[in-house]
């Protein structure tokens, strides 16, 4: 949440950003084969992508430097920061139903423990009980799983998650550039005008990262040699016709 608390400071959801050691993410949760560091909000599979996006490199000694800028200072020597006189601590919610999120949001704490950032783990059922908690400003990360174009178009995600005052914008964030960009995608027809748009929003959410992407996750499909004409759909696992044919 960027709205209050400690991530309304830019430097440190910056230094946040950067204490994240996304490769490390990929290889040990994901077996290096489940997806790719991301970037851009919208994966390569899909045209939107913003492919001028580089993943945000693993730099803890600039977050350590970001911190202490912002005024994180580890008082007490027990190796975890303190700001404003009381522990810097990050709330980070997750939920249960995708198997990478557990081992993700583990690994999450420890990397950003190794640059002074205490934080408290809490996975629920579902996501709803996250929402609520992150309008309450109890939540400052929240990790989720997102289909990030579910109906294939850019302005889904932009319009209803990060534009300023939207029921699902729970982070609070606020850019009226992007509010103006989000305005001018839905009635630009043009798709190559249209990508520029959506290129120029993802680059806005990159900077100020309301949102940090860490992996773009991979459809991972096992089947018997006997099984032909199966394909992996770009956004859904369970797309399955009567195509699909047993020699």
């Amino acid at each position: 949440r960027v709205a209050d608390g400690p991530l309304a400071d830019p430097r440190i959801r910056q230094a946040v950003n950067l204490a994240i050691d996304r490769q490390e993410i990929v290889d040990v949760v994901l077996a290096g084969i489940g997806g790719k560091v991301g970037a851009s909000l919208f994966p390569e599979v899909l045209p939107w992508n913003n492919a001028d996006l580089a993943p945000v490199p693993y730099q803890p000694e600039k977050a350590r430097a970001l911190l202490k800028r912002a005024g994180a200072v580890d008082r007490d020597g027990d190796g975890m920061l303190e700001l404003d006189g009381q522990p810097l601590v990050l709330n980070i919610w997750t939920y249960k139903g995708r198997p990478a999120l557990k081992p993700t949001i583990e690994l999450v704490q420890s990397q950003l423990a190794r640059v002074g950032l205490d934080s408290r783990l809490r996975i629920t059922k579902s996501g709803s009980p996250i929402n609520a908690a992150m309008r309450n400003g109890e939540v400052h990360l929240n990790l989720q799983m997102w289909n990030a174009a579910p109906q294939g178009d850019p302005a889904y995600i932009s319009g209803h998650v990060f534009k300023t005052g939207t029921e699902m914008n729970l982070m609070g964030y606020s850019n009226p550039r992007l509010d103006a960009l989000v305005e001018k995608g839905k009635t630009t027809f043009d798709p190559q005008a249209r990508k520029k748009i959506y290129d120029e929003v993802q680059a806005i959410l990159y900077e100020d990262c309301p949102v940090m992407v860490l992996f773009h996750k991979s459809s991972v499909a096992a089947a018997k040699s006997s099984v032909s004409r199966y394909r992996l759909h770009p956004a859904e696992v369970y797309a399955l016709d009567h195509r699909i044919t047993k020699r």
